[in-house]
Order: C-alpha cells, then structure tokens, then sequence
C-alpha cells in the first residue's frame, strides 16, 4: 500500500514536471516596453526611396505622394509640430519642404523631386505623431505632382535594393546613435534588428547632434527656408 502510494506520488510529480516544460515552450515571449516596430512585411516593394530618407509613391502620372521611411521615424519618433509647405507652393529639389519639430528640437527634410504640392496632410494638424507611427501609410506627407519623376535625383532605390539599403543605414544609425552619446538608453534589440529607438530618446540629444544627423543621413549640408 505504502508502495503504491510512493509511486503514485512519483508519477505525479513527473507529470507536474512535464506540463510545466509544455507551457514554457507554448509561452509567447514577452514584448519590451515602449519599442515599436515597423514588421518586414510592411517595408513597400513599390515605392521609390531617396538618398534623404524619403519616399515616393506614384499614385498616377500627374500624382506622387512623399513622405518620411523608418529610419527617420526611428530617430525623430513623435513630433509634437509639422511645418508644411501649402497646395499650391513649388517645391524643388534639395530645397526644405517640411520641419519637423519636438519641443526646441528641429529637423529639416528637403525634397527629393521639383513640382507643385497638391496636397498636405491634414491629420498632422491634430495628429503630428502620425508621421513617424505609420510612416509608409497614414504617415504620408504631401501629394506632389512632379515636373518629371524621371528626373527625381541620382540614388532612387527600389524594391530589394532599397530593402538592403535601408538594413546597411539602420545600422549606421545605430553607430551614429552610440557615437553621440556614449551611454544610450535603448531596448535591446531595438535597432540592431530593424526596430526604432524607445519613444522619448530625441528629447535627450541636443540640436548639434540633430544637425549631424540631417548631414549624414538626409544629404543637408545648409539649411533652406
């Protein structure tokens, strides 16, 4: 009796043991806090990418909609302001097209095309943040129709090449990042894989260092407008 007992015993403390190892392989891993990522899935095949960081989507031959890609969304996540340029106003490329601004912070981004806008984004008004949370989508930023998309400016990417630049500049964002300040404040595996900075780390570089940014990343060497 006593024996059967003891295995008894035996048996279930295996099967608690079992069940136990079952559930931490069926367990999801935990998602960090405030690290937002932009899936591989999403990255747009189609669209155009320039050297500055933004992109282009021809939606007809008179229409092309503009706006920031990842690696802009990552470094200035949030703006708490937009200014833009209105329907009407000629754009020209390397000329500053929009600011983009989080409390005395500031970031230029100049056009990758010439042309007229057509049309600004209106969600920006209430909703700045939009740009840098769904930038391939929602975050669009003008409708521009182009004197000639052809004519866009040396270094348009597209598809697989613009997927593997856009890897290599990640990257270096990540080493520009820890070379502007020695001891950052990321998530793991944030930008090593892609994900953007944690919200709030723009608030903790100064605009010297913004400005390097716009000079290395965006292709501004002096600032319009």
């Amino acid at each position: 009796m006593v024996l059967l007992l003891v295995l008894a015993f035996i048996v279930a403390l295996v099967g608690l043991s079992l069940l136990g190892r079952l559930l931490k392989r069926m367990k999801k891993p935990a998602t960090v806090p405030g690290s937002v990522r932009v899936p591989a899935t999403v990255f747009p095949e189609d669209y155009l990418f320039s050297p500055g960081h933004l992109w282009l989507d021809r939606e007809s031959p008179g229409r092309t909609r503009i706006g920031v890609d990842e690696l802009v969304a990552s470094f200035f996540y949030q703006p708490d302001n937009i200014h833009l340029m209105k329907p009407g106003d000629t754009i020209t490329i390397g000329d500053t097209m929009a600011i983009l601004r989080k409390g005395d912070k500031e970031l230029y981004l100049t056009s990758p095309v010439s042309g007229t806008v057509v049309q600004t984004h209106s969600v920006f008004a209430d909703a700045p943040e939009t740009l840098t949370i769904d930038p391939y989508k929602l975050g669009w930023i003008y409708v521009v129709k182009p004197q000639r998309l052809d004519r866009a400016g040396e270094g348009l990417r597209k598809g697989k090449a613009a997927r593997q630049w856009m890897t290599a500049e990640m990257a270096r964002l990540r080493e520009f990042v820890l070379r502007c300040r020695p001891q950052p404040v990321l998530q793991s595996n944030t930008l090593s894989d892609g994900g953007r900075l944690i919200e709030g780390y723009i608030d903790q570089m100064d605009q010297a260092a913004i400005e390097m940014f716009e000079r290395e990343f965006l292709s501004i060497s002096r600032r319009t407008g």
